[in-house]
């Protein structure tokens, strides 16, 4: 139903891709490559009618109806099960950043936001529930240094989420999705620092945060940091 073969070309970006996320809904799966490219492709329905999942005549019609539709042509599919028409169908052709996506996330549902992080430095969030429109570009989420990995976690003081994000400029930084007044409204909390970045050989290559009072941090100068974060 899905892949890339000398056949099939859904998948194909010139310059290859790097990421790949999986929506919480399993009715698609995102992929990220080159020169910022993002395709949506339709899964195929694995559970049976029996397990709490949608009728068949109830998946995302209308993100089927358009999916030749070109560039941020997704419909409404973000929030349901995808229908059998939409198996392998390329529900989105999304290109909001200028180069490669390293790293997607979905957040939990109800939200149906979809962070991705670029080399660029830069991090774009989708709403899969609304043709995958951007919602928000945070430009310069790390300067000019490629983003490595996002991350969304809950913020118990507020109900919502944030998004925790590092990158090769051996920085993690913490966002809140609906916005802010921090860098120019970015929705910027906090950050942390200690890895020696900078293009030195020091980025952060990944991370873990549990419930988000403790991020541990992999760094490309050998060391693994451990920083208390507390979510206020």
């Amino acid at each position: 139903v899905v892949g890339l073969t000398s056949l099939d070309q859904r998948f194909a970006v010139e310059g290859g891709l790097f990421s790949v996320a999986i929506a919480p809904t399993g009715a698609f799966v995102v992929v990220g490559g080159a020169g910022g490219a993002i395709k949506v492709v339709g899964l195929p329905r694995l559970a049976s009618a029996g397990s709490g999942a949608a009728p068949a005549g109830k998946g995302g019609a209308g993100a089927a109806s358009k999916a030749k539709g070109g560039k941020q042509a997704g419909g409404k599919a973000g929030g349901q099960a995808a229908s059998a028409g939409q198996a392998g169908q390329i529900l989105a052709d999304l290109q909001a950043q200028g180069d490669g996506i390293e790293t997607l996330a979905f957040a939990p549902p109800p939200l149906t936001l979809l962070a991705a992080g670029s080399v660029d430095g830069s991090i774009a969030l989708f709403d899969s529930a609304h043709r995958f429109a951007v919602r928000r570009h945070i430009k310069e989420a790390h300067e000019d240094y490629s983003v490595v990995k996002v991350e969304f976690v809950k913020n118990p003081q507020s109900g919502g989420w944030l998004l925790t994000s590092c990158g090769m400029d051996g920085v993690v930084r913490r966002w809140d999705t609906r916005g802010g007044t921090g860098m120019a409204n970015s929705g910027f909390v906090r950050e942390w620092k200690g890895h020696r970045g900078d293009g030195e050989g020091g980025g952060v290559l990944g991370f873990v945060q549990g419930d988000g009072t403790r991020i541990v941090t992999a760094g490309d100068d050998g060391i693994s940091l451990v920083f208390h974060a507390p979510i206020a």
